[in-house]
């Protein structure tokens, strides 16, 4: 029912009168807490493919914008530029006390540039996941970049701070997706040799690289190996079907997940620069269950794995298509709308006397336009 929901929206009344609003952008500097030197601040709206509808220069750390259309536009983010690094901020309404009446706010916070990472940089493996199907083996795996640094900067570096590996024979497959936020970008790898690598900068807080591709497996046996470009203290590995067996130095089988059909594997204390053979024997799967349930490895972790068998076959892998990483703002977009939506949808709760009609139009119609955006990216 959830993909219909935007019916609802469509359902509801036209009518509706202006309504035109103040926002401030506070900037900060999330670094050095004192005021960075922006030269100004755009407001953009997600619903209209981030078309900027003004922009101002900040006085005194704060941009104000005049007679902001929300009905045109209802879901905002604030955007500026600091050293070369986009940075952005869902605008929400002001409810601090004293605050303008139907005024709106955002704080931009912005960050030093650091470009070699240090030690509050942490990165793990989240899982590696082989699925044997006819005469492939479908590769998935995700990598988590946690950017702890305090206080806190952002890293960036021309040469690329993410790099992982790509066999030879997978990257005609490869789908990769960076996501710093709520919202994953499909973005395209630098290649030398088999190793990738990502320009994008690291953001504090946490940034997933999803890794999907395939490689063949032919006869019910094949090689496959992973070169580490990064400590890992520890990382699971997951098979399927059951009787695929994964053999490898350093690699230890954990048992089985019979709700899954998974077996377990375990590799402990894996160095940079070290390169995992692995032998793989067995026979291919003959059903196609895209999703996997949570899995609870035998020592920590509870991960959600969508399988890369259906994220090579129609070319998903947990991304939109139809967007590239030219459009670097596509996380952005999606979570202010996503935002903006719960906002509207708590504040047309309350307004169910007849004397808040004129005010019901204005937050349902906003709610249709949110509505038909997020339809047509599938983040209904």
């Amino acid at each position: 029912m959830k993909k219909y929901s935007w019916v609802l929206a469509l359902s509801l009344a036209w009518g509706i009168s202006a309504q035109a609003v103040t926002v401030r952008v506070n900037v900060i500097n999330g670094t050095t807490g004192i005021i960075p030197n922006i030269q100004e601040v755009t407001l953009v709206a997600p619903m209209l493919g981030m078309q900027p509808l003004a922009t101002a220069k900040p006085i005194n750390g704060t941009a104000t914008f005049q007679n902001i259309d929300m009905n045109a536009a209802p879901a905002l983010l604030a955007e500026g530029t600091y050293q070369g690094v986009k940075y952005s901020a869902v605008v929400r309404e002001n409810t601090l006390p004293g605050a303008e009446p139907g005024s709106y706010a955002t704080d931009l916070e912005v960050y030093e540039i650091a470009a070699k990472p240090d030690d509050s940089l942490h990165v793990e493996m989240t899982y590696f996941v082989v699925t044997a199907f006819g005469d492939s083996l479908y590769i998935e795996k995700e990598f988590r970049y946690i950017n702890n640094t305090m206080p806190p900067l952002t890293f960036k570096n021309p040469e690329g701070l993410i790099r992982f590996f790509i066999p030879q024979a997978g990257q005609s497959s490869t789908a990769v997706d960076f996501k710093h936020g709520t919202m994953p970008l499909k973005t395209f790898p630098s290649m030398n040799g088999e190793q990738a690598s990502l320009p994008n900068e690291l953001k504090p807080g946490e940034t997933k690289i999803h890794v999907t591709y395939r490689v063949p497996f032919m006869g019910g046996s094949g090689a496959l190996k992973e070169t580490f470009y990064n400590d890992f203290d520890h990382f699971h590995l997951y098979s399927r079907p059951p009787s695929l067996q994964v053999v490898a130095s350093g690699l230890s089988n954990e048992g089985a997940d019979e709700a899954q059909n998974l077996t377990i594997y375990a590799a402990n204390n894996v160095k940079a620069g070290q390169t995992l053979n692995m032998r793989i024997t067995g026979s291919s799967s003959a059903n196609m269950q895209p999703v996997l349930q949570p899995i609870v490895g035998s020592t920590q972790t509870v991960i959600t794995v969508v399988l890369a068998l259906l994220v090579l076959a129609i070319g998903l892998s947990y991304s939109f298509t139809h967007e590239s990483n030219s459009d670097p703002d596509l996380t952005a977009q999606l979570t202010a709308l996503q935002e903006t939506r719960q906002t509207l949808l708590k504040q047309l709760n309350t307004r169910q006397s007849d004397t808040d009609i004129v005010e019901k139009q204005k937050l349902e119609k906003r709610l249709r336009k949110i509505y038909q955006r997020l339809q047509e990216h599938n983040a209904l």
